[in-house]
């Protein structure tokens, strides 16, 4: 499975190589038992659209140990996501993985993480991903068990080391085969991340729908950036020119991720809105409050992004365009599958290509036309 962009791997064995010489870990031979463990420890590093795909992770984990508290360790973005979903004891944030940046700010956040970590003993620490960085800092936790993915190396820094399947499948199933190789038990339904609204978020939005009149409206929400350049589609202006034909009454609401999204493609879609005339709203707000106004969507057309895996746990229709990742294993999931529609230039050589830097003039994304969402789009409207 393209876990991992091999450009980016291709020095694995030289840096595993030195870490073994300085890190180990004893192997251990006794079985797993999740379900004995009182105090168990989840890093995950990664952005908003993986946080919303951890969530069935996180519910099959705490289903297999009912008793045990579970701590996760994550980006300040995944807390925002998942704080208030009931799936784990404790949360502590650091700002980054490690070595994403190499900072003096990122380096306090790595030690102070640790040492908050650190104040309990844990029975097991897991970390799902298989990334050779989260397993190094795994390493300085306080954990009898330290379990990995065995994607990019890291073995001798682990107590048990899972390997990964051959068999292509999505991330979320990737993750859920990690704990079926430990033991844990789950069901079809497992699968579909969900999220549900803050009394905070349900009382915010109210006054967001009372605020800009868009009690009994159709709300059409438009997301054009990503956090890739091959992964943002340009035609955003003109399907929402399209869209603002189609349904002439539609409050458009167009966001831009939280944490200060640059976005070409963004702008050009305001600017389109403004010069058409169309009701639009820019959504440009912390990811609490931008998860609440992706629920209040009827329908949410977005690239490969956390919109997309938002608005499908939230049971919104999400249409979202990919460039070069596979989308056969990295679509949002929910359980209503007719809710979600995604489009990907299959009959291209060079797709999925899995690279944040395109040598082919993004033909996969422009291949996609207006035409093939909107005719797709099937909700009602007044």
């Amino acid at each position: 499975m393209p876990n991992y962009n091999p450009k980016k791997t291709k020095h694995l064995s030289t840096i595993n190589h030195v870490l073994s010489i300085f890190f180990h870990e004893k192997e251990s031979k006794s079985p797993i038992s999740l379900n004995l463990g009182e105090e168990i420890l989840v890093l995950a590093f990664d952005l908003i659209g993986d946080a919303v795909m951890l969530i069935p992770f996180l519910h099959v984990l705490k289903k297999n140990a009912p008793n045990a508290r579970i701590t996760l360790v994550c980006r300040p973005c995944t807390n925002a996501v998942l704080k208030e979903q009931g799936l784990v004891d404790r949360i502590i944030t650091c700002k980054n993985r490690l070595f994403v940046r190499i900072t003096i700010s990122d380096f306090i956040s790595h030690v102070h993480a640790i040492k908050e970590i650190n104040r309990i003993s844990y029975d097991y620490a897991l970390e799902p991903r298989g990334d050779l960085r989260d397993i190094l800092f795994m390493h300085f936790c306080n954990s009898e068990r330290k379990i990995a993915y065995g994607y990019t190396g890291g073995e001798y820094m682990c107590t048990d080391y899972i390997q990964p399947s051959s068999e292509k499948m999505h991330l979320i199933d990737d993750k859920l085969s990690f704990l079926k190789k430990i033991g844990c038990q789950y069901g079809e339904n497992d699968r579909f991340p969900a999220l549900v609204l803050s009394n905070t978020q349900v009382t915010d939005n109210q006054e967001f729908v009372r605020r800009n009149e868009l009690d009994g409206k159709l709300i059409i929400g438009i997301h054009p950036g990503a956090s890739w350049k091959t992964k943002q589609w340009a035609k955003y202006p003109e399907l929402l020119h399209e869209l603002s034909i189609k349904y002439p009454t539609a409050i458009f609401l167009i966001f831009r991720a939280p944490g200060n999204e640059k976005s070409t493609v963004t702008d050009d879609t305001i600017a389109k809105a403004k010069v058409i005339g169309a009701n639009f709203i820019v959504v440009e707000e912390p990811i609490d409050k931008y998860i609440a106004r992706i629920a209040l969507c009827d329908v949410i057309i977005c690239n490969d992004s956390g919109a997309g895996h938002i608005a499908a746990a939230l049971d919104v229709e999400t249409h979202v365009i990919f460039g070069p990742i596979d989308s056969e294993y990295a679509k949002p999931l929910c359980r209503n599958s007719d809710r979600v529609h995604t489009y990907a230039a299959r009959n291209l050589s060079c797709y999925p290509c899995g690279v944040s830097e395109c040598k082919n003039s993004l033909a996969c994304l422009d291949s996609i036309q207006v035409k093939d969402i909107t005719k797709n789009i099937t909700v009602l409207h007044n």
